[in-house]
């Protein structure tokens, strides 16, 4: 049996196309198909690269898990997330911030 790109989990009518583009016309190449080339595609980060090469396994093979071949899982993040500027968005805020702030509340009561 044979399957459109659009019966693997997570590519729709809009996403398909894309993959077409970029020389991946089914279901078997996305499956075969590594990380980093998917997620090099415009519209796919590497977590939706790994979750839709994982559903085209699936759809193929069956349990996605049973095939010999893994999906790599993206990288996590160690520690805190952090804003562009750098600056962690959660957590203990550091001594110069909140000496910032009461110098700001002193003046402001002035």
């Amino acid at each position: 049996m044979s399957h459109s790109l659009t019966d693997v989990r997570g590519i729709g009518p809009s996403t398909a196309p894309l993959l077409v583009a970029d020389g991946i016309d089914s279901v078997k190449e996305l499956a075969t198909a590594s990380m980093a080339r998917i997620a090099a595609i415009r519209g796919f980060s590497d977590t939706r690269a790994a979750e839709v090469i994982k559903a085209a396994r699936a759809l193929l093979w069956g349990n996605a898990s049973d095939s010999k071949t893994k999906v790599a899982k993206p990288k996590k993040s160690k520690g805190k997330d952090k804003k562009k500027d750098g600056k962690k968005t959660k957590g203990k805020k550091n001594k110069k911030d909140k000496k910032k702030k009461k110098k700001k509340a002193k003046k402001s009561k002035k």
